[in-house]
């Protein structure tokens, strides 16, 4: 009985420790994310895939899940983010600001009078909206058309005291990803650009 009472103390423990977790780390629980043995050491890049976004990718470590929104054309769009900002989200003694990189996977769902209007005019409102509301006047305002398994999408590229900064905005049917990296390292960017994958 001793051993079963034990048991089942335990086991409340665990449920009590698990309803407590921060509000980031229950969001990704509930995204059912998959992740391959993690090592929390720069350039030890992991593949982690978010079922409920619908899209995988490669970051350095384990990214801090978070919710926010902008304002855009007097529309408020809800965006599930995905950030991995050096170690200083995981190391207390540093600070975000003195991140040397940051890499951003986000995504939105549209309202169904954006999707009426042409791609093209809806990637390059969004995105010059994104430029003001993040503040990103130091990037190239001069989008290049990509696209990624036949969906649409556009890429700006250019300076951010003095580190080399992108951003990708693809658009697959109502939904909105935008990638936004930061970082001296250019075969870093490139690895997390490439690495983004649609489910």
């Amino acid at each position: 009985m001793k051993q079963i009472s034990i048991l089942t103390t335990t086991i409340t423990i665990l449920i009590l420790g698990l309803w407590n977790l921060p509000v980031n780390i229950k969001e990704v629980l509930s995204q059912n994310v998959n992740v391959k043995p993690l090592l929390l050491v720069q350039g030890q890049w992991q593949l982690f895939s978010f079922s409920k976004g619908r899209f995988k990718v490669k970051f350095p470590l384990e990214p801090k899940v978070f919710k926010d929104f902008t304002e855009i054309e007097g529309q408020q769009l809800d965006w599930l983010l995905f950030r991995v900002d050096d170690d200083s989200y995981w190391n207390p003694t540093k600070n975000e600001a003195d991140s040397t990189s940051l890499y951003v996977v986000g995504y939105t769902d549209l309202a169904s009078e954006y999707i009426q209007q042409e791609t093209d005019s809806i990637l390059e409102r969004m995105g010059n909206s994104l430029f003001g509301e993040f503040e990103l006047q130091e990037l190239n305002p001069q989008s290049k058309s990509i696209s990624l398994n036949g969906q649409p999408g556009l890429e700006f590229y250019g300076t951010l005291d003095g580190k080399v900064a992108g951003m990708r905005l693809y658009l697959a049917g109502q939904r909105l990803y935008a990638l936004y990296v930061v970082s001296k390292n250019t075969a870093n960017i490139e690895q997390f650009f490439s690495s983004f994958q649609l489910q």
